[in-house]
């Protein structure tokens, strides 16, 4: 676990724990329903699949569209304070004064900031993969081949996978938004 005093680190365990917790749950409650509910008498309605197999190509293409957009607003209504700072990494042979870059002022207020713009999309993004993965359940429940029913929950824990959150996801929006960068961030130069 990272150090306490990392305010990117703060931010980041909660999203990480929901993250788990429902890429679980996704499993889980559909290896629970395969087991435990009873197969119907009558044949499955091939209609069933393709009625959840249209909602959930819709479900899917708005999971990966509308977090986007919502992120871009919500970074486009943040107030950052950025200034220029010499760039640690920049070779000085052969000139006059180091390269600079732009930096911003507060390391806390970039965390803070940086967990309202990952939180809402994240937690968006991750309910609509996960209605995906229901839709497999109940397929499972209304009599699909478990073959086919499959194919859902695991397209959602796909869809899942690619939202992790990492300390990247939670900076590059507002390190686009801003050009700037943490100083933090930067690596030493090696001499």
């Amino acid at each position: 676990m990272a150090p306490t005093n990392d305010p990117i680190s703060q931010h980041l365990f909660v999203p990480r724990v929901l993250w788990l917790a429902l890429m679980m749950s996704n499993v889980m409650v559909f290896l629970v329903i395969t087991q435990t509910v009873p197969v119907p008498e009558a044949p499955f309605d091939p209609l069933y699949f393709l009625v959840f197999g249209v909602a959930s190509l819709a479900t899917g293409a708005v999971h990966l569209v509308f977090p986007a957009r919502m992120k871009k607003q919500i970074v486009a209504g943040t107030k950052l304070e950025t200034t220029e700072a010499v760039d640690p990494n920049a070779s000085v042979i052969f000139r006059e004064a180091a390269p600079r870059i732009r930096v911003f002022v507060d390391e806390r207020a970039v965390a803070a900031a940086g967990g309202r713009v990952l939180q809402t999309p994240f937690i968006v993004g991750m309910a609509l993969a996960e209605s995906i993965g229901l839709n497999g359940t109940v397929l499972v429940a209304l009599g699909c081949p478990l073959a086919q029913a499959v194919a859902f929950p695991a397209i959602a824990a796909l869809l899942m996978a690619r939202l992790f959150p990492t300390r990247k996801s939670l900076l590059a929006p507002l390190e686009a938004h801003y050009g700037a960068r943490l100083v933090s961030d930067q690596p030493a130069k090696s001499q």
